[in-house]
């Protein structure tokens, strides 16, 4: 067993008063086979003197932790924190005989056209493969697909317009792999979470093999091992946004993410 350290910080500055701020927050680590959390905190300041925002605790759809609140009063500033400590088991896998089979349909980002078709056509797939061993094939034709390079896309690009350009960031990796795999009839869904180390926020993929959920990082090209912090799962990058949020008023905005990750 190994221990992740986490802390997140992700700041907004707008360019004018707003209110009515409400929002949804995916932020905080859940108990599975894989990872055990030990202790986590969050909360929501609305000015930097440290105002903080009432949250209320729910589960979405997919199982995920998700907090609600609301900002009724003027405020130029929202800042989310939050930090924690979870024990990772040496393996990554969620036993699952049954998946939901959501996780086989297309969504608009993960839908395949000529560019992924193209991109499976040339893995030339062995059909007696274990699911397993596809999705390493594929995850590699994934990651070789694209080069990394930020802010060429945003998270409302497609898998088929990330194939186009050749360029592409984590959640363009992701959902690349997460339309290879669906084709060829594997489960597949989109995690958002942390990684070991300094910078934001990291996306992956978990398939399913048949008895339980694998994950594989297509931006790297690896298996997921202890030094992965899941936050949520979906079907893509719109159901595990990490905050999410609508106001009354117009604004700028200008926001910073922070995230530390320690590994002992």
């Amino acid at each position: 067993m190994s221990r992740a350290f986490y802390t997140y910080r992700w700041t907004v500055s707008f360019s004018r008063p707003v209110r009515g701020h409400s929002f949804l927050l995916r932020c905080t680590p859940a108990h599975n086979h894989f990872q055990h959390v030990e202790s986590s905190s969050r909360a929501v300041f609305y000015n930097p003197q440290g105002e903080r925002s009432t949250l209320f605790l729910a589960e979405d759809c997919f199982g995920n932790i998700v907090y609600s609140g609301l900002i009724n009063q003027d405020h130029d500033y929202f800042e989310v924190r939050t930090e924690g400590e979870v024990e990772l088991a040496p393996e990554y896998l969620i036993p699952d005989m049954y998946p939901n089979h959501v996780f086989l349909y297309e969504t608009d980002l993960t839908q395949a056209g000529e560019a992924v078709l193209r991109l499976l056509d040339e893995a030339a797939l062995d059909d007696r493969a274990s699911e397993g061993e596809k999705a390493l094939v594929l995850c590699e034709a994934a990651h070789r697909a694209v080069s990394y390079t930020p802010g060429e896309t945003g998270t409302g690009t497609s898998a088929e317009e990330a194939l186009r350009t050749g360029r592409g960031v984590c959640q363009d990796f992701a959902h690349i792999l997460i339309s290879l795999l669906r084709k060829k009839s594997i489960s597949a869904r989109y995690v958002t979470g942390f990684i070991e180390g300094e910078g934001a926020t990291h996306a992956w993929v978990e398939y399913h093999d048949g008895a339980a959920w694998r994950a594989l990082d297509p931006t790297h090209n690896r298996s997921v091992r202890s030094s992965y912090v899941k936050l949520s799962h979906g079907r893509d990058f719109a159901d595990c946004s990490i905050e999410r949020g609508i106001f009354t008023g117009a604004a700028g905005q200008t926001m910073e993410v922070s995230v530390k990750v320690k590994i002992s």
